[in-house]
């Protein structure tokens, strides 16, 4: 098939990011793969195979006959959709919290829609998206790089804290609980620093016990190491076989007991590990998110989606103002970026920091990225 992957950004080894990059690679062992996304990192570019092409301009694909297009993001759906009047989409959502993710608020006549858990699926229902047209379709972790070289070792000696978002105070009680074991401590993500993907899985076979969420609990798990669920939205503590199921509901968010710990109540969960059951946990995670058992199913589904595609007329107009607005605020992105200095984006920052803050409204720095976001 021809394949086109559609996603907003692809700026650091996150989530969405990280499923894109494994989702390509993979494909192209049997598939031509095209990856459209405006924003684009450096880093992230040279961890796709050169046999995935990689455009930040759909101009460039317009010759192409593509069978399906694969979409992430709302904006994108728009972008692929007026570049594509008559490609059949299949639109995947990957977290039923962040707005980037929603689907579009219009109709483009997608085909069908993905959930990578039973959050985002039922978030889909309760917008109005038909049952009949949702799919599940669990994360993927390439089992050819995340790889179980060595056996858990018995006791814990080293932690990973493996996250990008958990906050000050989670981290506090973490290292406390820690510190009172005497297990020595890494810190990986946004926060503390990247590393890059294929370095991962080394890293996490070097400790013990993960700290961390999401898609890092499959990674772990790959890695034959035990995950410890918690971050930003508190715990589902020390992953078990018993309770993978019901953690997986709320895809390892730790939404599911959303536990609040102090550092005494962490310990007494650290010395429930166990490297017998980490070898359990990681033979179930293989068996449900490896791209060797998972790929086939997506693949199966972009036939369905091609062969179930129906044509019909949808609002043009809507969609072409949408995408100028699109066009317009990248452009000017870009121009305000050209024109400012660093020392003019931190002092703006600072200034507005400052006003923002007497007004009590939040405000999330941005320097860090506009650079690389709007060249």
């Amino acid at each position: 098939m021809k394949i086109l992957i559609g996603t907003h950004h692809l700026l650091s080894f996150a989530g969405t990011e990280t499923f894109t990059l494994t989702l390509a690679n993979r494909l192209t062992q049997d598939h031509q793969v095209a990856v459209y996304s405006k924003y684009i990192s450096p880093k992230l570019l040279a961890a796709f195979n050169r046999k995935v092409m990689i455009i930040n301009n759909l101009d460039h694909l317009m010759d192409i006959n593509f069978d399906v297009a694969h979409v992430h993001h709302g904006i994108t759906a728009i972008e692929i959709r007026h570049q594509f009047p008559d490609l059949p989409i299949f639109y995947l959502s990957h977290e039923s919290s962040v707005y980037l993710e929603e689907p579009p608020p219009l109709d483009l006549n997608i085909t069908y829609y993905g959930a990578v858990n039973k959050i985002t699926y039922n978030h889909l229902l309760s917008i109005n998206i038909p049952k009949t047209k949702i799919r599940l379709v669990l994360n993927t972790i390439d089992e050819e790089i995340f790889k179980a070289k060595t056996n858990p070792r018995p006791k814990i000696h080293k932690a990973l804290i493996l996250s990008n978002k958990i906050s000050r105070n989670v981290l506090k009680i973490i290292e406390k609980a820690c510190g009172l074991q005497n297990i020595s401590l890494t810190y990986i993500g946004k926060k503390f620093g990247e590393v890059n993907y294929f370095s991962l899985p080394k890293i996490i076979r070097a400790h013990d016990l993960i700290f961390t969420l999401g898609r890092g609990v499959i990674e772990s798990l790959f890695c034959n190491r035990q995950p410890f669920i918690l971050d930003v939205h508190g715990g589902d503590g020390l992953l078990t076989s018993k309770s993978f199921k019901i953690s997986e509901s709320k895809g390892f968010s730790g939404k599911v007991f959303a536990k609040k710990y102090t550092p005494v109540s962490l310990v007494n969960e650290i010395v429930l590990y166990d490297p017998a059951e980490t070898v359990r946990l990681r033979k179930i995670a293989l068996d449900h998110y490896s791209a060797k058992s998972s790929l086939p199913k997506l693949v199966r589904l972009y036939h369905e989606t091609k062969k179930s595609y129906r044509y019909h007329s949808i609002n043009n107009s809507q969609i072409t103002t949408l995408q100028r607005y699109i066009l317009e605020t990248k452009l000017y992105s870009s121009l305000s970026c050209c024109f400012l200095s660093q020392r003019d984006i931190n002092r703006h920052e600072r200034y507005m920091l400052k006003r923002l803050v007497m007004t009590k409204l939040g405000f999330n720095p941005i320097k860090k990225i506009m650079r690389r976001l709007f060249k």
